[in-house]
């Protein structure tokens, strides 16, 4: 789907996009609320269900509204024994959102004007329906439910599962370092694939994402995200992506295999021990640079300069440098160049509201700033 607008790296494309079906994962669970997602040591249970837990009543309040009241006695503690747990709180949200009157075909305003609704998007259903514990999974919790409510069928349940699996995306925490839940949303559910991602989705006020430029977009142009993060060779790649959407990838990337060059191992190998905080730890500043210089200028010919997987290598080695890396030999000068190349990366990737900016300011505000003579990116 091609824009009407011209877009730089920077530039918002989409924002504050809140989701139409959100569910935490299991492991979040008890740890979060399951309405606002936020970390909270001091969590009540829903009495109903003895499965949700929520901040205080405000928050039990809107997730009521929002589809908790239909399924509340259905996933009470006791009902499904037994049953894959992630899959059921899924299925059951899905299911619950639905049931308010004409809300699967409402519809919902896309970045160029054009209009979208849950039950148009693409559910691969029958590629599912080959998954023989998927299926049993899924008719297990569909007798239970369907003594309930009729309606609830096997290819109904299916339906909403291929709908998710195709279309929902990770929710992770503030700096997106954690997986917490899963989200649909319907803006962002229209973008395509491309290896070579020309916009990248981050969260923002908990589970609200926002859409960036992080490549130029000219109009007429179509703006990709990357439905994957890791470091993969094409064969990889397309074998991924037609493993989880059922899809080939074609894009500019695949098309021309820009890449074919790219020894990805090596790739890995760097990325990895620069990641790592013992090895890190272990090696000199002067290694660690000759490593970051050797990443960087592979990682800029396989993504655009303000990719996040670009920033986040930036930001990692000028955390290091301003807290870890405070003992070892610095110059000034070349201490000073990494925090403005990290800062306007940052900007532009993830922009000053977002968390990974918040934390390396307050990083830059515990070094000592007296000896670095450098401008701020921005006033």
């Amino acid at each position: 789907m091609s824009t009407k607008f011209r877009y730089t790296p920077g530039d918002i494309i989409q924002d504050q996009c809140k989701p139409f079906i959100k569910v935490l994962t299991t492991e979040a669970k008890r740890h979060r609320c399951d309405n606002c997602f936020v970390s909270n040591a001091h969590l009540g249970c829903c009495q109903g269900c003895h499965r949700m837990y929520y901040c205080d009543q405000e928050c039990q309040k809107e997730d009521w509204k929002n589809g908790h009241r239909f399924e509340c006695t259905s996933i009470a503690f006791k009902t499904y024994r037994g049953a894959n747990l992630q899959l059921m709180f899924q299925l059951f949200r899905t299911w619950a959102t639905l049931k308010k009157p004409g809300i699967g075909d409402k519809p919902c305003v896309l970045y160029d004007g054009s209009t979208k609704t849950f039950n148009t998007l693409m559910s691969h259903q029958s590629k599912h329906m080959e998954n023989a514990s998927l299926v049993q999974d899924c008719a297990y919790i569909v007798i239970k439910l369907s003594q309930e409510d009729p309606s609830v069928t096997l290819g109904l349940f299916m339906k909403y599962f291929g709908i998710m699996q195709t279309n929902a995306f990770t929710i992770r925490n503030e700096n997106e370092s954690e997986r917490i839940g899963l989200g649909l949303y319907m803006e962002p559910s229209i973008f395509n694939h491309s290896c070579k991602p020309t916009a990248a989705f981050h969260w923002m006020n908990g589970v609200e994402m926002q859409i960036r430029a992080v490549g130029p977009i000219l109009e007429g142009e179509e703006p990709c995200i990357s439905y994957m993060g890791s470091l993969m060779s094409r064969e990889e790649r397309r074998e991924e992506l037609l493993r989880r959407y059922n899809f080939v990838c074609n894009c500019p990337k695949c098309k021309t295999w820009s890449d074919s060059g790219v020894d990805y191992k090596n790739v890995y190998f760097l990325l990895t021990t620069l990641i790592d905080p013992v090895t890190v730890g272990r090696l000199k500043w002067r290694q660690l640079v000759k490593l970051h210089s050797e990443l960087v200028p592979i990682l800029e010919s396989i993504y655009y300069r303000y990719d996040d997987r670009v920033t986040n290598q930036f930001k990692r080695m000028a955390d290091y440098a301003m807290t870890g890396g405070r003992d070892k030999e610095i110059p000034e000068a070349e201490l000073a160049s990494l925090i403005r190349d990290t800062e306007e990366r940052l900007l532009i990737t993830y922009g000053p509201e977002h968390a990974h900016y918040k934390e390396f300011n307050v990083n830059l505000g515990r070094l000592n700033c007296s000896a670095i003579p450098y401008p701020p990116v921005l006033a």
